[in-house]
C-alpha cells in the first residue's frame, strides 16, 4: 500500500520521543493470521462499507488477534493509527472498543492522537483524550498534536484540554513552508510558526486563542513569530473576497524589529513587497536602518 504523507497542513512526517503510559513497545504479535486479515480488510479499496466493517468485528470477536501489534512493512504501524490517519471512524470506535492501546506509538513515535488530530477529526480527538492521552505528548521530532492539528475545531479541543502551545519541533516534523528557513540545517517550531511557516488561515486564529502562548518566543535562530510571518509573506488570499491578513494580530505582541541570531529584522526577512508595505504601516525597519548600537 502506498501511504500518502502529504496533503494540507498538518499532515505529515512524524519522529517522535516518548508517548502516554511509558509505553516502550507494541505488544507482541499474537494471532497473527488474522491480524494479516484485518490489515488486508482495512487497506482494501471498500473498507468502509459495512460487510466489510462486520467482518472486521467477526474477526476480532471469534479470534481475538492482538490488535496492538505494529505493522513491520506499514512504517510500524498499529491498526488504530491506520484508521486514525485516514480519518476511518467506524474501525477507529470500533477499535477501540475491542481493546487498542489509544496511546500506542508507531516505529517513529507517531501516535492516534497526532493522527486524528491531523486528520481534522475534532471528535475523535476528544475521545483519545477523554480515553487519558497526554494532550502534550511529544513524538521523536518534539511535535505535539497541536503541531499538525488540520483544523481550527480540533486546535479548540486542544486548547480545552491545556495544550502547550510553546513546545517546539524540529523540521524533520514538518512539510514544505513557505519561508526560507526551512533550508537551515536545523531549526525547531512552536506550533504557531509552523501556522505561520506556510501561512495556514483557517487555524492560526484559533491557536492564537491559547492563554498560554509565549508571543516573546524565539527558534533556536533567533526568529520570533514576526520573522516567520514575514518570511512566508503572510498576506495572502485564501480564495475569499477579502484578503487574510495573518500578520495583523501579532502587531503590539511580538517585537517588530527584533534582531535574529544573525542581525535581521523580519522586514528584512519580508516575501513580498505587500508585506513589507504593511511592516512598513507599522514602524518596521530594515536591519542597517537601526542604530549602530542596536545592530551590534
Amino acid at each position: 500500500m502506498k501511504i500518502q504523507l502529504s496533503g494540507m497542513i498538518l499532515i505529515i512526517i512524524f519522529q517522535s520521543a516518548i508517548f502516554a503510559g511509558n509505553q516502550t513497545k507494541a505488544d507482541a504479535p499474537d494471532n497473527s493470521k488474522y491480524n494479516n486479515k484485518l490489515w488486508d480488510i482495512i487497506q482494501s479499496s471498500n473498507a468502509k462499507k459495512k460487510f466489510k466493517i462486520k467482518r472486521f468485528k467477526k474477526i476480532i470477536e471469534k479470534h481475538k488477534p492482538n490488535l496492538n501489534t505494529l505493522n513491520e512493512e506499514l512504517c510500524g504501524w498499529a491498526l488504530l493509527h491506520y484508521a486514525s490517519f485516514y480519518g476511518m471512524r467506524n474501525y477507529f470506535n470500533l477499535l477501540l472498543e475491542k481493546g487498542a492501546k489509544p496511546a500506542i506509538r508507531t516505529k517513529r513515535g507517531d501516535t492516534p492522537l497526532h493522527f486524528i488530530s491531523s486528520a481534522r477529526i475534532a471528535s475523535g480527538t476528544q475521545i483519545l483524550l477523554d480515553r487519558g492521552v497526554n494532550v502534550n505528548e511529544q513524538n521523536n521530532a518534539g511535535a505535539t498534536a497541536l503541531h499538525v492539528a488540520g483544523h481550527s475545531t480540533v486546535v479548540e479541543v486542544l486548547n480545552n484540554a491545556e495544550a502547550n502551545p510553546n513546545l517546539f519541533a524540529d523540521k524533520n516534523v514538518h512539510y514544505p513552508v513557505f519561508t526560507k528557513f526551512h533550508e537551515l540545517d536545523e531549526i525547531d517550531m512552536t506550533p504557531l510558526m509552523m501556522q505561520y511557516g506556510v501561512c495556514q488561515s483557517n487555524t492560526y486564529m484559533a491557536h492564537l486563542e491559547n492563554p498560554d502562548i509565549d508571543f516573546s518566543i524565539t527558534d533556536n535562530h533567533g526568529h520570533n513569530l514576526l520573522h516567520w510571518a514575514s518570511s512566508a509573506g503572510c498576506l495572502w488570499n485564501a480564495g475569499s473576497p477579502s484578503e487574510v491578513n495573518m500578520i495583523a494580530p501579532l502587531i503590539g505582541k511580538v517585537e517588530i524589529n527584533q534582531l535574529d541570531n544573525y542581525g535581521q529584522t523580519p522586514l528584512d526577512y519580508a516575501k513580498y513587497n505587500k508585506v513589507a508595505e504593511y511592516l512598513r504601516s507599522k514602524g518596521a525597519k530594515l536591519s542597517s536602518e537601526l542604530p549602530v548600537g542596536i545592530r551590534e
